[in-house]
C-alpha cells in the first residue's frame, strides 16, 4: 500500500528546558496507578494507554486519573468522545471532583485527525485486484492544531478504537491504512504534549482483542504496534465473571517505562467517590 505523508516536524517533539514543576510526582494518597508500591510515577507530558473489554471500567478509571492529575497541576480536562452512543457517565462522575472540564464529541476519524493537525484523506481503490482496499494519505501540522491551542490540559480520548474500526473494515488488506492513521494521531498527540506550556497528560482508551481460537491467550490491545510505539505507560483492564455470585473488575500494569511488571492483577473497587485498588 502506498502512502504519501509529509511530516513537517517529528511527532516526538522534546522540550529543552525542564522546570521543577514538571518533576513533581503524584504524592497524594489516591489510587490508580501510583498507589501501587514501588511503581515509579510517570512524568507529565506522556500518553497513558488504558485497554480492556467492554464494561471493564475504562471510562470511570480514566476519569478518576484525569481528575486527580488535573487537580494537582491546576489544569482542565478535555474529554474527546468518539462513541456514537450518547452517555452522561462523565458528567455524573465529574460531580465528585472540583475540576473544570470540557466535552467534545468527535465520532469521525478524519475529524479526530484534523483536531490534532492532520489533514488526511482515504481513497478506496477500484482496480480489480484491489477492490475495497483503502489508501491513506496525510499531511501533519500539529503546531497549528486546535488541540495545541487548548493546552495545557489532560486530554482523554474515549475511545481511540471506535473511529478507527471503520478503517479496518474490509479485512486484513486495510490494516495498514488503520495503522498509518493511528501512527499519525499518536505522533501528533505526543507533539502537542511536548509543546504544551505547562505539564500535560493524555489518556487514550482502547478496546482489547483476543484470538477466538485460543482461549488461553491473554487479550492484547487493539491497534497493536501503533499503540506500543507511542505509549510507554499502559494499563490493561478486564471483568472477572467466573464467580457469578461476586464478579469483579481487575487491572494489570501492562507496561510501565523503566519498571519490570508482573502478571499480578489488582481488584478494582468502584464507588461513588472514585476508584481504588485491592489485593
Amino acid at each position: 500500500m502506498s502512502s504519501t505523508t509529509r511530516r513537517k516536524r517529528s511527532g516526538r517533539a522534546h522540550v529543552s528546558e525542564t522546570t521543577s514543576e514538571e518533576n513533581v510526582g503524584i504524592s497524594e494518597k489516591w489510587s490508580l496507578p501510583w498507589q501501587i508500591p514501588d511503581l515509579t510515577p510517570a512524568p507529565m507530558r506522556i500518553a497513558l494507554g488504558i485497554a480492556g473489554c467492554s464494561m471493564a471500567g475504562k471510562t470511570i478509571t480514566s476519569t478518576h486519573i484525569a481528575a486527580h492529575v488535573a487537580k494537582q497541576y491546576r489544569i482542565p480536562i478535555l474529554f474527546i468522545l468518539t462513541e456514537k452512543i450518547y452517555s452522561n457517565l462523565i458528567d455524573v462522575r465529574m460531580k465528585n471532583y472540583d475540576v473544570p472540564y470540557k466535552i467534545l464529541r468527535i465520532p469521525r476519524v478524519l475529524d479526530l485527525l484534523k483536531f490534532f493537525g492532520i489533514t488526511a484523506k482515504i481513497q478506496v481503490k477500484k482496480k480489480a485486484d484491489e477492490i475495497g482496499k483503502r489508501e491513506y494519505i496525510s499531511v501533519q501540522e500539529p503546531e497549528d492544531s486546535e488541540a495545541l491551542r487548548m493546552m495545557p490540559a489532560v486530554i482523554v480520548i474515549d475511545t481511540v478504537s471506535a473511529p478507527f474500526n471503520a478503517l479496518a473494515s474490509g479485512g486484513r488488506q486495510n490494516f495498514p491504512a488503520r495503522n498509518q492513521a493511528e501512527e499519525d494521531l499518536f505522533g501528533c498527540l505526543q507533539y502537542v504534549l511536548a509543546a504544551s506550556p505547562k505539564p500535560a497528560l493524555a489518556i487514550t482508551i482502547h478496546e482489547d482483542t483476543k484470538d477466538p481460537t485460543n482461549m488461553y491467550v491473554k487479550p492484547d490491545i487493539k491497534g497493536g504496534k501503533a499503540v506500543d510505539r507511542w505509549h510507554d505507560y499502559v494499563l490493561m483492564m478486564g471483568l472477572y465473571k467466573k464467580d457469578k455470585r461476586s464478579p469483579y473488575k481487575w487491572l494489570e500494569i501492562y507496561r510501565w517505562a523503566g519498571k519490570d511488571v508482573s502478571d499480578k492483577r489488582y481488584r478494582l473497587l468502584i464507588t461513588d467517590e472514585g476508584v481504588e485498588l485491592a489485593e
